[in-house]
C-alpha cells in the first residue's frame, strides 16, 4: 500500500487573470490542493500481518481495498482447488481449476460421457485428456458433485461487481434440488465428497430461507438446516469447508434475529484461518448490550471470549475491548490491532465506532472527551504494567496518545521507556520512533535560530528523502513538518522561510518578498540548512521570474517585462492576459491563436 503522507501539491503553475489584479495584489487562480489521511502511526511496524486487512484506514472498509463480489466469489479458490487435486492426486496442469471456475453443466456431462467411454469428442480437448488420467471412479464423482455444486452457485453467486450496480432479484431457489442433493448426500460413501454435499445442501437451505417468505422472528430449532448441520456435524474433520458450513448456519441464526448465536458463531469461523477473518468480521453485528452479553455467555473458554472482544473492538468500544481483553490474557496478539485502530482513529478524530447501544447516532462533544479521558488511562494502565507482548509497541502507543493530547513531557517518558524495549535491528520500529521523536521535538520548539537551524537539516532532509522516495522504509506512514516550522518563522516575522515551508497566496502580492526568496535561491554559498529549506519550496526561480514579468506586463513595463522573461527562459505567455473570457477554461485560452 502506498504510504499515506499529508504533504502540499509539489508544484502549480502561476497563473493570472486581468480581473485577479486588485488593489491588495494578485490573487492566484484555480488553487486546489488534494488532501490526503493524515496518519502517521504505522501498523505494520507492531501488529501481526495475518490482521493487516483491519489495518484502519478512512478510505474503504478493508486495508487491501474494498472486497467486491469478485473477490467474494473467488477469495475460496486457491484452497478448494488445492484440496480437489489432494483428493484426485493431480500433479500436473490446470483442469481441474478449470472445471471449478469455468465450466458449464453440458461440459461436465460431456466430460462424464467420455470417461463412461459413452461419448467422444471431435477434436483433442485437453482437459479431457488430462482428467482421464486420474482415477477413474474418484474423478467421476468429482463432476457428479462438481454439476449440482453449479447448480446451486445459481442463487448463492452475487454477479453485481460495484457499488453503484444494483443486485439483481434473488434466483428462485428451486425445491427439486434439494432431492437431488439428498440423494447424493444419502448415497455418497466418499468422506471427502459427503462433506462437501453437507455444504451445499446447507447452503441450498439457507437460501431456500432466505428466498421462501417464510422468516419467523424466533428459531425454529427443527429447521432442516439446523436439524442436518447438528446431525453431522462432528462426522466431518473442521476444515475450511466446515467453517464455510458454519458460516451458513450463523446466516441463519442472522435472518431469524438471534444475533447472540450469530456473532458467536461467526467469531469461530473468524478464528479459524485468515481467508474467513474479513467476511466473518462484517457478518459479526452485537445489535445492542443484551445480545452482546448473551453471546459472552455462549463462549466455551477464554480464548473464545478474547476472540468475541476482539471482533467487537474492531466496529464498537475498542477501548473496553482492550481492557477486557488484557484482563483476560495481556499477551494476546489480538489486542495489537484493536491498539493500532484506537491510534490511527484517534489521528482521524474518528470516533464513529464506539459506542454500542448509539449506532448511527452522532456523540456529543462531551462524550468524546471522556472517550480520550478513557483511552489515555486505559492504554497508560496497561503500558506501566509492562506484560504484554510487545511492551515497547505499548509505551510507544501510550507516548504518541499523550503527544496527539498536547502532553509532551509524559509523551517524552513513555518513548524513552520505549526505546530500551524495541527489538534490535528492525527497520520500521527504528524509523517509527525517529518520525514520532522528531514531531515531538518540532512542537515544543519556541523560537528557531541558527543553532535550532543546524539541528534542524538532518531530520529535514530525512523526512524529505522519504517524500521523494530517496529512502524507503517498507509500510512507514509519514508526514511532513513543514507547517510546524513554517508557523514558527511567521511569528517570527520571517515570511520568506515560511513561505518555503508552507506556500501561499499571499506572498507573491509583495515584489520585495518575492525578490528576497529570488535572492535566496540564487545566493552562491547557501548554508546547509538553506539548501535543505529550498527542498520544501515548491516553485523554481525561473516561475519566480515568470510571475516578476507576469506582474509588469499588467503595469504595462513591457520592455522590463521583456527583459526578466529571458531569465524565465520564455519571451511568451501561453495566452493572451489581455484577452477577459467569460468562460473560465485556462486550457482553452492557451489553446486559442
Amino acid at each position: 500500500m502506498r504510504n499515506l503522507i499529508q504533504k502540499p501539491s509539489t508544484k502549480f503553475l502561476l497563473f493570472f487573470s486581468v480581473c485577479s489584479f486588485v488593489v491588495a495584489g494578485v490573487v492566484w487562480a484555480c488553487g486546489y490542493e488534494e488532501e490526503d489521511s493524515f496518519s502517521m502511526f504505522s501498523p505494520q511496524a507492531f501488529v501481526a500481518e495475518k490482521y493487516s486487512p483491519f489495518f484502519y484506514t478512512t478510505t474503504s472498509w478493508f486495508y487491501t481495498g474494498n472486497e467486491d463480489s469478485d473477490y467474494i466469489n473467488s477469495k475460496f479458490n486457491t484452497q478448494i482447488t488445492g484440496e480437489w487435486n489432494n483428493y484426485l492426486n493431480n500433479r500436473t496442469g490446470n483442469a481441474i481449476e478449470t472445471l471449478l471456475t469455468k465450466s458449464t453443466s453440458g461440459y461436465i456431462d460431456s466430460l462424464t460421457g467420455y470417461l463412461q467411454g459413452k461419448i467422444k469428442f471431435k477434436k483433442p480437448d485437453p482437459i479431457a485428456t488430462q482428467i482421464s488420467q486420474l482415477n477413474k471412479v474418484k474423478t467421476v464423482n468429482f463432476l457428479a458433485y462438481l454439476k449440482l455444486a453449479k447448480q446451486c452457485e445459481k442463487f448463492s453467486i452475487a454477479d453485481y461487481t460495484s457499488w453503484s450496480d444494483e443486485p439483481k432479484k434473488p434466483v428462485k431457489v428451486s425445491p427439486s434440488l434439494e432431492k437431488s442433493l439428498l440423494t447424493s448426500f444419502n448415497n455418497s460413501t466418499d468422506l471427502f465428497i459427503k462433506q462437501r454435499l453437507l455444504f451445499q445442501l446447507t447452503r441450498y437451505y439457507f437460501f431456500y430461507d432466505d428466498t421462501a417468505a417464510i422468516k419467523r422472528k424466533t428459531v425454529n430449532t427443527s429447521a432442516r438446516i439446523l436439524t442436518l448441520f447438528n446431525k453431522y456435524k462432528s462426522a466431518f474433520p473442521q476444515n475450511l469447508t466446515y467453517y464455510r458450513t458454519l458460516g451458513y448456519v450463523a446466516g441463519f441464526y442472522t435472518h431469524r434475529g438471534n444475533y447472540a448465536m450469530a456473532n458467536y458463531l461467526y467469531s469461530k469461523c473468524y478464528d479459524f484461518a485468515p481467508v474467513m477473518e474479513t467476511s466473518s468480521k462484517f457478518s459479526f453485528h452485537a445489535q445492542q448490550e443484551s445480545d452482546w452479553q448473551q453471546t459472552l455467555k455462549l463462549a466455551k473458554n477464554k480464548e473464545e471470549k478474547i476472540t468475541l472482544w476482539h471482533i467487537l473492538g474492531m466496529e464498537y468500544e475498542p477501548v473496553r475491548a482492550i481492557k477486557e481483553i488484557a484482563a483476560l490474557n495481556p499477551k494476546s496478539d489480538k489486542l495489537d490491532v484493536l491498539l493500532s485502530r484506537l491510534i490511527n482513529c484517534r489521528e482521524a478524530n474518528d470516533n464513529s465506532s464506539y459506542i454500542l447501544n448509539k449506532p448511527n447516532q452522532e456523540i456529543s462533544n462531551n462524550e468524546t472527551k471522556k472517550i480520550e479521558v478513557n483511552e489515555i488511562r486505559v492504554v497508560d494502565s496497561i503500558a506501566r504494567k509492562n506484560n504484554t507482548n510487545k511492551p515497547y509497541y505499548w509505551n510507544i502507543a501510550a507516548g504518541y496518545l499523550h503527544y496527539m493530547h498536547y502532553d509532551y513531557a509524559q509523551a517524552a517518558k513513555f518513548y524513552a521507556i520505549a526505546k530500551k524495549q524495541f527489538p534490535a535491528n528492525d527497520k520500521l520500529i527504528a524509523a517509527q520512533y525517529k518520525l514520532l521523536i522528531i514531531f515531538l521535538d518540532l512542537v515544543q520548539l519556541k523560537h528557531i535560530d541558527a543553532n535550532t537551524e543546524a539541528k534542524l537539516v538532518e531530520p529535514l532532509n530525512w523526512l524529505k528523502d522519504l517524500e521523494q522516495e530517496k529512502i524507503h522504509i517498507e509500510k512507514l506512514r509519514f508526514a511532513s513538518c513543514a507547517n510546524i516550522i513554517a508557523h514558527l518563522y511567521r511569528k517570527q516575522g520571517d515570511v520568506v522561510k515560511a513561505n518555503c515551508f508552507n506556500d501561499t497566496i499571499t506572498f507573491y502580492a509583495n515584489n520585495t518578498r518575492v525578490q528576497k526568496l529570488i535572492d535566496l535561491m540564487n545566493k552562491p554559498n547557501k548554508s546547509a540548512f538553506e539548501q535543505t529549506m529550498l527542498r520544501y519550496y515548491p516553485h523554481t526561480v525561473k516561475e519566480l521570474y515568470y510571475h516578476q514579468a507576469t506582474l509588469l506586463t499588467y503595469k504595462e513595463d513591457i520592455d522590463k517585462a521583456l527583459e526578466i522573461m529571458q531569465k524565465a527562459d520564455t519571451s511568451q505567455f501561453p495566452a493572451n492576459p489581455f484577452n477577459a473570457h467569460i468562460k473560465d477554461c485556462h486550457d482553452c485560452d492557451a489553446a486559442a491563436p
